[in-house]
């Protein structure tokens, strides 16, 4: 059985936790330590875990130190900047990883993760959930079977709205980099969203398990309060010299919620995939059906993560996917002229103040439909 070691339980590696309970519950996997850093303010999930048996350390280095023999897998979610460093001190002590999303904060921490991995061995995967899940799968297979014919366009929108508290969660939230220069890049394309960034990038790749780099034509970026980079862009761009167009359409600064949604325009037909959970609307030569299979599941993560480490062939987000979103986000990034919006909108949002950039759904909804730039 794998052993697995966790790096954290607060904050979003609170979910890292409760999916590796749940794997060890089904037998997929055993968790033999975790690093707390924080053990008075955790009691709990502390317990929990020496329950299962988890040595617990207040550093992970030390964990480590102490206990990379006993140690098949690591799971990373930490901050983006925190993702290189703990990865490749992990992949050189002997251990598999699955590093939370993305893979890392800029181009040269991935290619040292990358040398860490082929020098040890090891598997380094990313936890772009998304690839992992039989619906993403199955529209790869259909866009390089030709259903929908050529693929022509990918569109990409989404709504996810952001309050104060979202902004203050940690030291890190909208910085380009730390006040000690360390690269961060949090934007939402390389947070919140880099999963749909991914996912574009995966079904526009010329085979199933490789992604493909667009040009970014033209991209514009606003923000709503005082941060270094940006919660709305929109983007335009294409994967090649011949390959589909690419257009992107994301805010944090909006009233509406809209789960990421994705169009896939061929010349013979088309797919929409509505990730909130109501379907892959498909349209080709058969007619018009909606996509019968999961949609998402994390637990199909770890598994597929297993499954590889001992031995099977099951696809994973490796770090050629991802590396190919970490190319894409700063493509545009590159492209990227942000504009602070003098005077957003003020409303109270779950108890927060949300500030909104007036119009912004309308314009996108606009844009989206049109496949073009959207302008505010």
């Amino acid at each position: 059985m794998i052993s697995t070691a966790l790096i954290g339980v607060s904050g979003f590696a609170r979910i890292h936790l409760q999916e590796l309970l749940e794997a060890s519950r089904r037998g997929r996997l055993r968790i033999a330590a975790a690093t707390v850093i924080n053990p008075e303010e955790e009691p709990e999930k502390c317990a929990l875990l020496r329950e299962h048996g988890a040595r617990l350390f207040n550093d992970y280095e030390a964990m480590l130190d102490a206990a990379a023999d006993d140690i098949d897998l690591v799971a990373i979610p930490t901050g983006i900047h925190l993702h290189a460093p703990m990865t490749i001190r992990s992949l050189r002590a002997g251990c598999h990883v699955l590093v939370e999303k993305p893979a890392a904060a800029i181009l040269e921490d991935l290619e040292a993760m990358r040398t860490a991995a082929r020098e040890t061995g090891r598997l380094a995967a990313v936890a772009f959930q998304h690839i992992y899940a039989e619906a993403a799968q199955t529209i790869k297979r259909l866009i390089l079977d030709g259903s929908i014919g050529r693929l022509e366009r990918i569109g990409l929108i989404g709504f996810w709205p952001r309050t104060d508290r979202y902004w203050r969660r940690n030291g890190w939230a909208g910085r380009l980099r730390l006040d000690d220069g360390t690269p961060v890049y949090d934007a939402p394309f390389h947070n919140a969203f880099a999963h749909f960034l991914n996912l574009t990038a995966f079904f526009a790749g010329p085979t199933f398990g490789r992604s493909a780099i667009p040009t970014v034509a033209a991209a514009r970026a606003w923000r709503v309060r005082p941060i270094e980079s940006c919660d709305t862009v929109t983007a335009v761009g294409r994967f090649g010299d011949a390959g589909p167009r690419f257009d992107l359409h994301l805010s944090h600064a909006c009233r509406k919620h809209r789960s990421p949604e994705l169009a896939l325009e061929g010349t013979g037909g088309r797919i929409v995939w509505d990730t909130g959970g109501s379907g892959a609307e498909i349209t080709d030569a058969a007619g018009t059906r909606v996509l019968d299979v999961p949609l998402l599941s994390r637990q199909a993560m770890w598994d597929a993560v297993v499954d590889r480490i001992q031995g099977g062939d099951t696809l994973v987000c490796d770090l050629d996917i991802a590396g190919a979103q970490l190319v894409f986000a700063h493509r545009l990034f590159d492209a990227l002229k942000t504009h602070t919006w003098a005077d957003p909108e003020s409303h109270n949002h779950e108890g927060d103040r949300l500030l909104v950039i007036p119009g912004v759904e309308a314009a996108f909804e606009a844009a989206y439909r049109s496949g073009t730039l959207a302008d505010l």
